[in-house]
């Protein structure tokens, strides 16, 4: 960690979240779940600073990032998980035009 870095707000690299899943969607699902087991009062996985507030959602990513909490893809008949894809192919399709 960086000195400057405050532990309670995390600078989370995002490329390296993308290295363990490629699918923006399923971080951000994975990590919302997890923000709101912290937000409800389950302690970090990480070091934070307990007297002060703290970002639930880059705690998560932080969590994410370091292999403390897995992310697991349960697979349904109904197809979710080919719809998360073929979502996160079209944004990806989208940001690239942009550039």
């Amino acid at each position: 960690m960086n000195k400057n870095e405050d532990k309670n707000y995390p600078e989370v690299d995002l490329d390296q979240l993308y290295k363990i899943n490629p699918n923006r969607f399923v971080i951000s699902i994975a990590a919302a779940k997890r923000a709101k087991q912290l937000k409800e009062g389950i302690r970090p996985l990480v070091e934070v600073d307990h007297s002060r507030p703290y970002s639930f959602i880059l705690i998560a990513l932080k969590e994410i990032l370091e292999d403390k909490i897995e992310i697991e893809i349960e697979e349904t008949e109904d197809g979710d998980n080919d719809k998360i894809d073929q979502m996160d192919r079209y944004l990806e399709e989208e940001l690239n035009k942009e550039k």
